[in-house]
């Protein structure tokens, strides 16, 4: 692992594998949810093939600290952070282009960074790929109601009307956020393997690159992120336009996702004019597609090498 300066901040890298393979930037989720441990845990046979670098974005794991500037926690920044961290890796390992690969809320930024910077990348893949925050989160409220009147869990559908429902992807506050999100991991809508979902929290909690102080921090962090970031997240909205992306770009998505939803990452890529564009579906995966089904996608991203080697 390694301290870097980035946008003024500590932020911090680590980097595993072979330092002759080339290179998967990976961009971890939340706001705030650093996803070190979790491929630790279930994706480590990656490093056979490449070096998989990971980052705690500024605010989350190594990178958050008790003076950091609310006002520098926004989407602007984070990929301009990237940016410079992509930047600083390339130039270390000697190598021209990296894999990208970004999931959930991570996306936002990966979808940023390949518009803006395509000569940097040799493809995209977005698991769980953001399209639009305010239809997806409405869409993932009514969701979890439908599941709890299917279920007939009478608490979970009084909690859940009594809460109002999101505008423009943002909650009256947290505490209904966090209603909306409790009731949708419990009914099965976050993933339908409810013990990966505790697996990969757990591995991101105990990975023995963090000391008890960041652990200490992990709750504390993640708060922070969302509360400052969410509504910039928010604004997120890649329908109302075409896009020209010139990297190979992919997006995997969990059928029993309600959180990102396939039909809307089909529609986005009908948007998207770039040289390889394909949408793969995780038939048995939810949210954490990349850990439910983690031999698919392994295999996945091993194939995306040939657009490396060719």
């Amino acid at each position: 692992m390694e301290k870097l300066i980035i946008g003024n901040t500590e932020q911090w890298i680590y980097a595993k594998g072979d330092h002759s393979k080339p290179i998967q930037f990976f961009i971890h989720g939340g706001p705030g949810f650093t996803e070190l441990g979790a491929h630790n845990w279930f994706t480590r046979p990656l490093e056979e093939h490449f070096l998989v670098v990971h980052w705690d974005q500024r605010g989350a794991g190594r990178s958050f600290h008790n003076s950091m500037p609310v006002e520098t926690m926004t989407v602007e920044q984070i990929v301009n952070d990237a940016h410079e961290v992509i930047l600083y890796i390339l130039k270390k390992y000697k190598k021209e282009k990296v894999l990208l690969a970004a999931h959930s809320m991570g996306t936002v930024i990966g979808f940023n960074l390949i518009e803006k910077y395509p000569h940097l990348f040799y493809a995209y893949v977005g698991i769980s790929q953001i399209v639009h925050r305010g239809i997806e989160e409405m869409q993932s409220y009514e969701k979890a109601i439908m599941l709890a009147e299917n279920s007939g869990n009478k608490r979970a559908i009084a909690e859940l009307k009594k809460i109002q429902p999101p505008k423009n992807g943002i909650y009256f506050d947290f505490s209904e956020l966090a209603v909306q999100r409790n009731w949708l991991v419990k009914l099965g809508g976050f993933t339908p393997h409810k013990m990966i979902a505790w697996k990969t929290y757990l591995a991101v909690f105990l990975t023995w690159e963090y000391n008890l102080k960041v652990r200490f921090n992990m709750f504390k962090s993640m708060k922070f992120s969302i509360e400052s970031m969410w509504n910039d997240f928010s604004k997120t909205d890649y329908l109302s336009r075409k896009h020209t992306i010139n990297v190979p770009i992919f997006f995997l998505m969990g059928r029993h996702d309600c959180i990102t939803f396939t039909e809307l990452s089909e529609k986005l890529m009908i948007n998207i004019s770039a040289p390889v564009k394909q949408v793969i579906i995780f038939e048995d995966s939810g949210h954490l597609l990349c850990y439910e089904e983690k031999e698919k996608y392994i295999e996945f991203i091993k194939s995306v090498r040939k657009y490396i080697e060719c």
